[in-house]
């Protein structure tokens, strides 16, 4: 006896769970209508609005004849003229670092040119093989010179 009384208990749980289940089931079935209806409602009012706001541009329009209208552009033509735009800004930017490469290249050439220059006239050396110390002593007065500038 006590088992079924168990059983019963379960049964009724169950039941209970389905018919809970089912309520849910319900009342997303009825919240999801009353979306599409808000939905559809704002959407009507939004073609009212337009409806309204058009008549009234063409009031205004036939006021201001005068005055030339601005084309709209399509999708077609804004994603040309950003296409357009971003790679005259990548040209641009291939440019300028083109540019700065450039002038490292320049720099550099430079540099290694003058350090080549100031080796040659370190290592000077008479006929016997002594360093000209004339030239070391020039090249530490012009390093002195130039820190103090």
């Amino acid at each position: 006896m006590a088992r079924e009384n168990n059983v019963r208990v379960k049964r009724l749980k169950r039941n209970d769970l389905i018919a809970q289940r089912e309520k849910q089931k319900l009342k997303h079935k009825l919240n999801k209508e009353l979306r599409k209806e808000r939905k559809l409602n704002e959407k009507e009012k939004k073609l009212e609005s337009k409806n309204n706001s058009n008549e009234e541009q063409k009031v205004l329009s036939d006021k201001n004849d005068s005055k030339p209208k601005a084309q709209k552009n399509s999708s077609y033509k804004r994603a040309q003229m950003e296409y357009e735009r971003k790679t005259a800004e990548k040209q641009k930017h291939i440019e300028e670092s083109k540019k700065r490469q450039e002038e490292k290249e320049k720099a550099l050439k430079n540099y290694k040119k003058s350090k080549k220059n100031k080796f040659k006239n370190l290592c000077k050396k008479t006929k016997s093989g002594q360093i000209l110390m004339g030239r070391q002593i020039g090249s530490l007065l012009d390093k002195i010179e130039k820190n103090n500038k």
